[in-house]
């Protein structure tokens, strides 16, 4: 009976400990100065502090704890998204070039300096206007492909394919919406959507462009459009969902050559037409394409802005055709 007893106070013990283990609490608190956001993860446990470890990885950061925690949240400004994802918070930094942590007692807290670009201020006088005047009554649709479980293609550098992509449409939505009259996005977190949701987001809104960005293991850049099945008639054209891509083929290859001729000039990769089946694309009532990028390239913020900016460039060109 005795040695019963001790059996069942020995086993409260064991799980009250690991109880108390998932309560630990992770709070935030950021301030911002020219070119630099301070960002501090305070948390009521010292452990869950000093056994973190920090990686950066293009505009993220990636903050992994040994154990479970309550992520509780704080103010944050515009220029910084943070979100939890299982045991690990993942800190999303506009123009971010680099950062440096510490870790401080009394409480317990985990800083973390994001150094970033700042961005120039231009008047309206000295914008191009030229460049995207026919841009202006656009609508577009970007798809950052994969994402959440989904992690599309992992290693070396890469943290994970479905944040590189996030990473540069959040980049392309910063440069094209003062451009155009609206951009949307599929996702715009690492949460994972089924092929089946991202179309039907797709036919909610009538648009003028589509582009989805995946990575590739190859050393060029490769740009698809869908390619309509043979012996297909018009009348199966128009009311087969599967086939709408078909309608706007020519204007899918002028937006495709466009694209890989901006990017081969301002990134100096090589590129690579592709025709061929894509199921997210073919169901697009609208001039559509996928970019698949080189995984391999060291995506630093600045390649990130210039390779977004080739996008903008090849679309404003695209406008004019």
């Amino acid at each position: 009976m005795v040695r019963t007893g001790g059996l069942i106070l020995l086993l409260i013990v064991v799980f009250a400990g690991a109880a108390l283990a998932g309560d630990s609490s992770i709070t935030v608190h950021c301030s911002e100065q020219s070119g630099m956001v301070r960002v501090v993860f305070e948390s009521d446990s010292e452990p869950l502090i000093e056994q973190s470890t920090v990686s950066e990885s293009y505009s993220l950061v990636k903050i992994s704890f040994s154990e479970p925690f309550n992520y509780k949240g704080g103010a944050v400004p515009a220029s910084v998204k943070i979100y939890k994802k299982e045991d690990s918070l993942f800190l999303n930094v506009r123009n971010l070039q680099k950062i440096k942590s510490i870790r401080l007692s009394s409480p317990p807290r985990l800083v973390v300096d994001a150094y970033v670009t700042e961005q120039k201020k231009v008047s309206p006088s000295d914008m191009p206007q030229t460049d995207t005047k026919d841009l202006r009554g656009f609508v577009l649709m970007l798809d950052a492909g994969h994402g959440g479980s989904d992690t599309g293609i992992i290693g070396g550098q890469v943290k994970g394919e479905s944040l590189l992509t996030l990473s540069i449409v959040n980049d392309l939505y910063k440069q094209l919406t003062p451009k155009v009259q609206k951009v949307l996005l599929l996702r715009k977190d690492d949460v994972y959507l089924s092929f089946e949701q991202r179309l039907a987001d797709a036919a909610k809104t009538k648009i003028d462009v589509f582009l989805s960005i995946h990575m590739t293991n190859k050393k060029h850049c490769s740009i698809f459009i869908s390619k309509t099945p043979a012996n297909v008639s018009s009348k199966e054209i128009k009311y087969d969902p599967a086939l709408a891509q078909s309608a706007y083929i020519e204007r899918s290859r002028v937006l495709a050559h466009a694209t890989g001729e901006a990017i081969k000039e301002l990134t100096h990769l090589d590129v690579v037409y592709v025709e061929a089946p894509m199921p997210m694309l073919s169901a697009i009532r609208a001039p559509a394409i996928m970019i698949e990028l080189p995984i391999a390239t060291p995506y630093s913020a600045e390649i990130i802005n210039s390779l977004s900016a080739s996008i903008v460039k090849a679309l404003a060109g695209y406008a004019q055709r």
